[in-house]
């Protein structure tokens, strides 16, 4: 009897526990669902009937952007392409919400202030409210968030200090609060968030000191503190994070010294530009990429080991108060800017010709000697014992002056009986076209123009370096200003280099298009091999962008018309040429501009013409960062090449910037980031949102540009279709640019932006 009651009363209590737990998690799901109807969030997309939300019949768990668990508790709200909550984000009860892992609602025009009581989503993963018009501070009740992973709060409105209690968040791995108006100082209980990765607080308001406890962030990987009001010096723990892989510290107020950063051997990229940091160079770097110390108060020499560095690609000591000798850097296939010190002494040889311009404002530099007496010995002498030096500096001017006077009077006599011989041979040479051919003229009479007008080729007329050459400016007796690419001394003995200028003259003597650069004439001799263009008074598009006055210049609708200029030129090569000719070699360096920043397509040199009876296959050429993907593994060259590299062109053309991420992530996750299109528009020229043609025309390339990075070559449009899509008419953009993404331009097909609506993209 006692047994049987026993058994009745346990069977009762599990009962009402059950019932209690299942009217429990009823209440709470009702709860949930009554919270989702309450916000009004997805009353944009009810009222235009792209969704379908009936608070009687449909499950809250098949609502757009709502995802569940296996027991229809709401679990993530991601945002869709309808769902616009503007000033209703603060209606939701994110209490109700308990087991909400993730909230992703990045551009959503979100307004108001971040409500208090999301600090209940004790679940909370992953938090992304950026790119929205939120203001006022984060609140506090954030902290509470005890398993939040990742906080996207840039690119709002944002103000007030960073909260301390931001660093009770010990799961933290990114915090991202750049591009707000953030003031006070960076508070020291971040140094408590042991496994944060990644630090972006840059374009704030931020003032004050690095607080030293950054130097605890063992696992961080990223830190960006850059254009804000900080002040002081580095802390030297900071030292201590070994696992840094870049660092931005430009544009602030710090100073002190920096060679506790010596210690980052995982360092990659370091900006530090636009400070007041003094003292000698840091060193100690074992891998280092980029570095930037532009614009501060550095003294002394440049480091040996910064020199011996084989990993560099830029490096920009510009602007500062370094002093001695520029060394032999052992890698010089990088760009640098050694400008404005107090350098002295002779330039390298491994920098003969380089771009002149990054030597400027170096009084002690011997800047006439850049292109002479460089040889392989010469370049070796620094390793020479020093008494062996001494006698050399002593001794070989007396002997050089001794030959070179012998061998000029030498050289008179010998001219006297060899001009008219010299005048045969050049005479005959002409006649096989083997010297040059320049417009009309005599050929030594325009070859003796070219050396005046250059003052043989003198440094000071030079404008910049190609694939293979040098080019420079020259004004003719004519009055007409043309652009010589001038092949080196070195190079013309090399057959590669050789068989690539003549790949250039053979080119450029067949075609001829507008958007083309024209090719004037040229001399391929043994003794100077050069081409004559015509001058493009404002440089290559890659100057112009990263020239703050000339990317201003460059509107909106200029920048689509370059854009254009290049889609014509590269179908006229594709389609218009028999056999169709492919670049290989696309790149805003190679886009040029004239005085009415028309672009021309130039650089010929790595271009092939398609044999159609061939496999084409071919060695990988073209500048990083802009070669098709395809060409690592097949080795096969054809139209779709070209395309590739023109979708990245289109997106530098309107990013301001080399678009690196957005390749990377379609290239290789097969992906389009999850970006709004504003976020990526050159933040240096005005807002197109009021303008309906201009937002609509960029819409239109960034669809182009997306379709021509598609992984696969077949899936890439030719540039007859582009073109065809440039000429159209288009369709009518949407009210609201900043609802357009670069995921809904990625798509095939049409890409919808608004209910009534809609942009072509290609197929």
């Amino acid at each position: 009897m006692v047994a049987s009651t026993w058994l009745f009363l346990t069977w009762l209590t599990h009962t009402l526990t059950m019932s209690t737990v299942a009217f429990e998690m009823k209440t709470s799901l009702n709860l949930e669902r009554q919270a989702l109807l309450e916000s009004e969030w997805w009353a944009y997309c009810i009222s235009h009937n792209v969704c379908i939300v009936d608070s009687s019949t449909s499950s809250h768990c098949t609502w757009p952007g709502v995802y569940c668990d296996h027991a229809r508790s709401v679990i993530e709200i991601d945002y869709f392409n309808r769902m616009i909550i503007g000033d209703k984000f603060k209606k939701m009860n994110f209490s109700c919400l308990q087991n909400l892992t993730r909230l992703s609602l990045g551009g959503q025009e979100l307004t108001g202030q971040i409500p208090s009581n999301m600090g209940a989503l004790s679940k909370l993963a992953h938090l992304d409210l950026s790119s929205n018009n939120l203001t006022g501070p984060i609140p506090k009740e954030v902290g509470n968030l005890s398993s939040l992973r990742y906080m996207y709060l840039e690119n709002n409105e944002l103000s007030g200090n960073v909260p301390p209690q931001l660093g009770q968040l010990s799961r933290l791995e990114g915090m991202f609060l750049y591009q707000n108006n953030f003031s006070g100082q960076i508070p020291s209980s971040i140094g408590a968030l042991s496994k944060l990765t990644h630090l972006n607080l840059s374009d704030n308001c931020l003032k004050g000191p690095i607080p030293k406890e950054i130097g605890n962030l063992s696992s961080l990987l990223y830190m960006y503190l850059g254009n804000n009001k900080l002040s002081g010096p580095i802390p030297k723990k900071v030292g201590n994070l070994s696992s840094l892989r870049f660092m931005d510290l430009s544009r602030n107020n710090f100073n002190g010294f920096l060679s506790q950063l010596g210690q980052l051997t995982n360092l990659e990229e370091l900006y530090a530009y636009s400070n007041q940091f003094l003292g000698l160079i840091p060193s100690g770097f074992t891998i280092l990429k980029r570095f930037d110390l532009s614009h501060n108060n550095f003294t002394g020499p440049i480091p040996v080991q910064l020199a011996n560095l084989i990993t560099l690609e830029s490096l920009n000591l510009s602007y500062n108060n370094l002093n001695g000798t520029i060394p032999d850097f052992s890698y010089d296939a990088f760009t640098y800017n050694f400008s404005y010190n107090s350098f002295e002494g002779k330039i390298p040889c491994n920098f003969r010709f380089r771009d002149p311009s990054a030597f400027l404002g170096n009084k002690g530099l011997l800047m006439a000697e850049i292109n002479f007496f460089c040889s392989p010995s010469s370049i070796d002498s620094s390793k020479e014992p020093p008494r062996r030096k001494e006698v050399l500096y002593i001794g070989l001017p007396i002997v050089v002056f001794i030959a070179f006077s012998t061998l000029w009077c030498l050289f008179l006599s010998w001219r006297r009986r060899t001009i008219m011989k010299i005048s045969s041979q050049e005479s005959k040479a002409l006649k096989n076209g083997d010297l040059f051919s320049i417009w009309n003229y005599d050929g030594r009479i325009a070859f003796q123009d070219i050396l005046d007008a250059t003052d043989n080729f003198d440094i000071r007329y030079c404008i910049g370096t190609g694939g293979y050459g040098s080019v420079y400016k020259a004004q003719l007796p004519s009055g007409k200003v043309v652009a010589i690419k001038k092949l080196h001394g070195l190079e013309s003995e090399e057959p590669a280099f050789d068989e690539c200028f003549r790949n250039e003259v053979k080119i450029l003597t067949e075609i001829r298009h507008k958007n083309i650069v024209k090719l004037h004439g040229f001399c391929l001799h043994r003794r100077s091999m050069f081409l004559v263009y015509e001058y493009m008074e404002k440089g290559s598009l890659f100057y112009a962008l990263r020239t703050d006055s000339l990317a201003v210049e460059l509107g909106w609708r200029k920048r689509v018309k370059i854009i254009r200029d290049v889609a014509y030129a590269l179908a006229y090569m594709h389609h218009d040429c028999n056999p169709p000719i492919v670049h290989r070699d696309i790149s805003s360096n190679n886009i040029l501009l004239n005085s009415s920043l028309d672009g021309f397509i130039s650089d010929f040199g790595a271009a092939r013409i398609l044999d159609p009876g061939s496999s084409n296959r071919t060695v990988v050429a073209g500048t990083r960062g802009y070669i098709a993907p395809e060409l690592a593994y097949t080795m096969v060259v054809n139209e779709k090449c070209d395309v590739f590299s023109f979708g990245v062109v289109v997106l530098e053309t309107i990013m301001g910037r080399h678009p690196e991420e957005i390749v990377s992530t379609i290239t290789i996750l097969r992906d389009c980031p999850s970006l709004m299109l504003k976020d990526v528009l050159d933040s240096r020229l005005s807002y197109p949102n009021n303008n309906q043609e201009v937002a609509q025309s960029l819409v239109l390339v960034v669809s182009i540009a997306l379709a021509c990075l598609r992984f696969h070559p077949n899936s890439r449009p030719t540039m007859e279709q582009v073109c065809g899509q440039l000429l159209g008419p288009g369709s009518p953009l949407p009210g609201t640019l900043h609802l357009v993404s670069l995921r809904d331009l990625m798509n095939p097909g049409i890409c919808t932006v608004d209910n009534s609506r809609e942009i072509n993209v290609l197929p």
